[in-house]
């Protein structure tokens, strides 16, 4: 009986999620009476409220978890999205991935059974995470989930790991025991929700790695048949290289050292013991290097740019109608009827800001309102309201209209004729300036060395941030970015500077004062605001760069799986100098393996060049990423083991450099060209021209001392002439400079245009996750075609 009760549950809540998602695309949505098999929630509109502001921080935030629509469920998906509960989460990620710091080898090594004990304490927190997961979502939809499936599967296999490593560490068998399952922690930070970015840029690697693959075979192939006419022309006349060995004899290394020139690593090296002999040899190289080099990486770069431009194309838009999906479901759980349509009253608008942000200003809720409100009806529609998500990623700082603290506690002195005078002072253009020249005379003083003078600049520094903040108050100083970057060098340099002059305790204060000194230079590129070209570059550098640390993290990921193979296989084969002792000259020389004697990997003194912890892997493969020199390190580890090693470098250099290197040029191009092109119209986005013209926001808001009555929200309403009050108390908004820095909002951004702004997406009853259209369409357009113009993961 309770198996059939809970078949029907699941049953029940698969139909309604059904009926919800069919009725996206009608043109009344749906009506409470979908709510048939909940018949609780048809009268509970505070219930519907929290479910509408539910949708709606999922579309602002990107997510996409699908849940229960029960009471209950929800409370615990409110929950599972807490910021305190995903910040335990990561520092469990990170935990699990930092044990590898305190295991053999290790850098600082603990005994196995505390590692075991912080692994088993991250592990319990992931499953209590799937635990939290399945108690609001659909039994089917959870069993669907691939990431639940591989995170699952990643806990047993650590388990059994764990326990194998236990038994052989307790029966002595120190020397098959070892942690395989320590290449599988990087599951745990892809597979979680948080990740969901660093989840679709590897989705889309996956996707183009077919593509790839083919310029790959096609690319070897080349180097197989150009590697076999080195060997026959080469191989038969008895050259030597520099190292006194014969000189292309041997197919492999030859296959090797050409697939090393395509990253020009060895050139012009390898050409130059027979181009010695004759000039003509280096024909040979020159050819090889146009059509490996030239030809073969640029179509790889296209390749790769073509079809992760396309996939990445094909996720955002998918992510768009998730989120024009979700503001529907939204909408329709507050929408009343008006006339012959459905639209949202300004009484369920103060409903949904309560639950949705109640923090936010009530004078800013009702500037959103009148954006929204376009046509003055005192309602809105849903094409109307699916641009609230928009309008929430608009940042902006209201202005206290009582003035800052400064003003508040000393009025006499802060509007005195000396008061008033510096503050036009600190806010003419002139005062930047001057400042500006004093950093450029600063950095002019460290490159000269005068150091007699650095206590003349601390002080004007300080006196500059102390005006800076004494004028504007201490919010309104701490919202510019180089206010506080001088604030965090200047400052601390000052205190250390000044114990330094009187006490010797500080240790290493004179090398922290230099540091920070130096620091300072920094602040040159601030000189770059006063150049219009230059500043639009930076301020487009600056608005990518959090959607950069996405592939950060997946070359982070690369490099702690290759780092945890390298240490695997290649640890303690190598000691640096310090590793063992120093006496012994013979040993110094070949970095304590006898088969690196007279390499150039000895000879170099690469000897700290080893796998012997992960720090040194992660050095090692950064070196390798960079590909200079890359082949003498290559050749190091061959000779300490044997040829098949190349395997292991050779796969990093084409997944890291080729594939990822390359997909972040891609991403780059694609990022930089929006920003730019927005940046250099120089104009405001839809939404803020209409905040400015609603609200009569400023950007270079002024407070003022104008004192007016609170506003009560809870008696708003939409009558409510936000104008007249803005004018008659003086207060004002400021937006912020520095929009759109949202990762997934830059992606959207990126290709929302080309969808039309109606469009909610396909007519389909699955999820978007399952779906990846090779190019999606219409709505409209759908319709006419088939399913299998579809392709499914």
């Amino acid at each position: 009986m309770q198996l059939m009760a809970s078949s029907k549950k699941n049953h029940e809540v698969n139909h309604l999620e059904n009926e919800l998602f069919n009725d996206l695309h009608s043109n009344e949505g749906i009506t409470f009476e979908s709510f048939d098999s909940y018949k609780d929630f048809r009268n509970d509109q505070e219930f519907l409220t929290l479910l509408a502001s539910t949708y709606v921080d999922d579309a602002v935030n990107g997510r996409h978890e699908y849940f229960i629509p029960e009471p209950e469920p929800l409370r615990i998906y409110r929950w599972y999205h807490q910021k305190g509960i995903k910040i335990c989460l990561n520092i469990l990620i990170w935990l699990n991935m930092a044990i590898v710091l305190f295991e053999k080898p290790s850098v600082y090594e603990l005994p196995y059974w505390a590692t075991m004990l912080m692994e088993l304490t991250c592990i319990v927190g992931y499953t209590l995470r799937l635990y939290h997961l399945w108690n609001f979502t659909p039994i089917t939809r959870y069993w669907k989930n691939r990431n639940v499936i591989v995170v699952l599967i990643c806990i047993l296999f650590t388990l059994v790991d764990m326990l194998l490593y236990i038994i052989l560490m307790q029966l002595g068998q120190i020397k098959y025991a070892i942690r395989w399952s320590r290449v599988l922690r990087p599951a745990f930070m892809i597979n979680f929700s948080e990740s969901q970015q660093v989840q679709r840029s590897i989705r889309n690697i996956r996707k183009i790695m077919p593509e790839v693959s083919n310029v790959l075979m096609l690319f070897l192939l080349f180097i197989g048949l150009y590697s076999l006419l080195g060997l026959k022309l080469f191989g038969k006349r008895d050259f030597k290289d520099i190292q006194g060995e014969p000189y292309f004899v041997n197919y492999w290394d030859i296959y090797f050292k050409l697939y090393v020139l395509t990253t020009t690593a060895n050139n012009p090296d390898i050409m130059i013991p027979v181009y010695n002999q004759s000039n003509w040899y280096s024909l040979y190289f020159d050819i090889f290097t146009i059509i490996a080099t030239y030809l073969f990486v640029s179509i790889f770069l296209a390749v790769i740019y073509q079809n992760y431009r396309q996939y990445l194309k094909n996720g955002v838009m998918a992510s768009v109608y998730r989120k024009r999906r979700n503001m529907k479901l939204a909408f329709d759980c507050l929408k009343v009827k008006h006339g012959s349509t459905w639209v949202l009253t300004f009484s369920k608008w103060k409903h949904l800001l309560y639950f949705l942000r109640p923090k936010m200003d009530p004078l800013q809720a009702v500037l959103y309102w009148k954006v929204l409100d376009e046509n003055q009806e005192n309602v809105i529609g849903f094409n109307s309201f699916s641009q609230f998500c928009d309008l929430l990623h608009i940042k902006m700082d209201s202005i206290n209209v009582k003035g800052h603290i400064f003003m508040r506690l000393t009025p006499n002195i802060y509007f005195s004729k000396v008061g008033v005078w510096l503050q036009k002072c600190v806010k003419h253009k002139f005062f930047a300036y001057f400042f500006d020249m004093v950093i450029v005379l600063n950095a002019i003083s460290i490159g000269l060395n005068y150091e007699i003078i650095e206590p003349l600049f601390l002080t004007l520094f300080n006196i500059e941030i102390f005006l800076k903040f004494y004028t504007f108050g201490p919010k309104e100083f701490s919202r510019n970015i180089i206010n506080r970057f001088d604030t965090a060098v200047i400052v601390p340099a000052t205190l250390l500077y000044i114990l330094k002059s009187i006490t010797e305790i500080v240790r290493y204060s004179e090398f922290i004062v230099d540091c920070l000194l130096i620091l300072r230079i920094l602040r040159l590129f601030k000189l770059v605001a006063n150049f219009n070209r230059l500043n639009v570059i930076l301020k487009t550098i600056i608005q990518i760069g959090p959607a950069i640390i996405t592939y950060g993290g997946i070359v982070f990921i690369l490099y702690y799986i290759y780092g945890i193979v390298g240490m695997e296989v290649f640890s303690n084969l190598i000691h640096g100098y310090v590793a063992y002792n120093t006496s012994n000259i013979s040993s110094n020389e070949f970095c304590g393996n006898i088969k690196l004697k007279d390499s150039e990997f000895a000879r170099l003194k690469y000897c700290e060049k080893n796998f012997n912890n992960i720090v040194k892997s992660f050095n090692i493969l950064f070196d390798l990423m960079n590909v200079n020199q890359w082949h003498i390190i290559t050749d190091g580890f061959v000779r300490a083991t044997n040829s098949f090693a190349r395997i292991y470098f050779v796969s990093f250099h084409f997944l890291c450099v080729i594939v990822v290197l390359n997909i972040f040029v891609a991403f780059i191009l694609e990022a930089f060209i929006v920003q730019y092109s927005l940046s250099k119209r120089n104009s405001k986005l839809a939404l803020e021209k209409k905040i400015l013209e609603k609200g009569k926001v400023t950007s270079n808001a002024e407070p003022t001392l104008s004192v007016s009555d609170t506003i009560d929200f809870a008696n708003l309403d939409s009558d409510f002439n936000i104008q007249e009050y803005l004018n008659k108390s003086g207060m004002t908004f400021q937006l912020r400079k520095s929009q759109w820095n949202n990762a997934e909002y830059l992606l959207q951004q990126m290709f929302e245009d080309e969808l039309d702004e109606k469009d909610i997406g396909v007519e389909f009853n699955d999820d978007f996750d399952d779906l990846e259209p090779i190019a999606f369409q219409s709505t409209s357009t759908f319709k006419k075609d088939k399913i299998n113009n579809l392709d499914f993961l």
